[in-house]
């Protein structure tokens, strides 16, 4: 038997030191296709187990659209009909049931809200004589603005008075046009404003921070001329005259002040200035000659006087209610 020959050193030198053979195109191919072949069962193994535990997963979920055994009320056949889900509920006693609970305890919880705000607001508000100041028409605003801007031609001031027996009331604004109301001054308010924001805009310098500070200084600018009716009728010792009658007062000028506002943005100059120091003649004239009947009368409702009387006190007082809203045009114009 020979015995195996082996290379020698030499030859496997020879071999180690040889370059690898690189692999052919064709075994490029075949890798990658088997490649691609092991990546698609790969992902077709995960699906499958996917599928396999997404109905355990949603077991607990009814399928509406894939389980013809269920349907909620009224559905068939993916439909809803709602005669049927109707009739469905009225004849459910316990859904009547709730129906009706939730009704009252809603009842009662409104009941119980309005109970509160009539305990504590009420002390300070009255809405129901607040409810007056806003019955207006057509016809009074349209006579009010006019008797606003042409306080001029007025010749009676006095309040109209309605008598019921022993008791006489103050007739509503839509009835008297020299009676105060809140429609006016609060549209005239927020018209105000409205313009004031269109007018920095149109200068380019609008901001919503400028605007709201403007609104917030008259707000407060309001509050103080009620601050200085209080004071007024204390140290003149006068009747004092409802809250809401001071703010509708004092609330007047903003109807001027639109009509400075439109002058200005329409006309300026010449033109701006007549209609301001024009509105300030017409805010001073309407406040003497609306607050002279209510303070220097003691706001005698059977009392059929239409002059100058009362006190020195009073006299004055009028004066510079009539001289603070000039100033507060002026403010607000300039």
């Amino acid at each position: 038997m020979s015995s195996p020959s082996y290379p020698s050193m030499d030859q496997y030198n020879q071999n180690y030191n040889q370059s690898p053979q690189q692999p052919s195109q064709q075994q490029q191919q075949q890798y990658s296709n088997v490649q691609q072949q092991g990546q698609q069962q790969w992902n077709q193994s995960n699906q499958n187990q996917y599928a396999t535990q997404q109905p355990a997963f949603h077991r607990d979920v009814p399928q509406y659209g894939h389980n013809p055994q269920y349907s909620p009320p009224g559905l068939a056949d993916g439909n809803f009909d709602s005669n049927k889900f109707i009739s469905n509920f009225s004849s459910n006693p316990l859904a009547q049931a709730s129906l009706s609970y939730g009704i009252n305890y809603g009842q009662t919880l409104f009941n119980g809200g309005k109970q509160y705000v009539d305990s504590n607001l009420g002390k300070y508000i009255s809405f129901s004589s607040l409810k007056g100041y806003f019955n207006v028409n057509t016809s009074y605003v349209f006579n009010k603005i006019k008797l606003i801007l042409f306080p001029f031609r007025q010749k009676l001031w006095k309040r109209r008075i309605l008598k019921q027996g022993d008791n006489d009331h103050y007739l509503p604004p839509r009835d008297d046009i020299n009676a105060p109301d809140l429609y006016i001054p609060m549209m005239a308010f927020v018209t105000y404003f409205l313009l004031f924001g269109f007018q920095m805009g149109m200068k380019n310098s609008f901001s919503p921070d400028k605007l709201g500070a403007s609104i917030s200084k008259g707000i407060i600018f309001w509050l103080l001329e009620i601050g200085f009716f209080k004071l007024g009728f204390f140290f003149t010792n006068s009747y004092s005259i409802p809250m809401y009658d001071m703010i509708a007062y004092s609330g007047y000028k903003y109807v001027l002040l639109v009509l400075t506002m439109v002058a200005t943005m329409l006309a300026g100059g010449a033109v701006s200035l007549f209609v301001r120091l024009y509105t300030i003649a017409c805010i001073g004239w309407f406040m003497i000659c609306t607050l002279r009947v209510v303070l220097l009368n003691d706001n005698n409702m059977h009392s059929d006087m239409h002059h100058f009387e009362g006190t020195t006190k009073r006299k004055y007082f009028v004066f510079a209610v009539a001289i603070l809203q000039v100033v507060l045009i002026l403010l607000y114009s300039f």
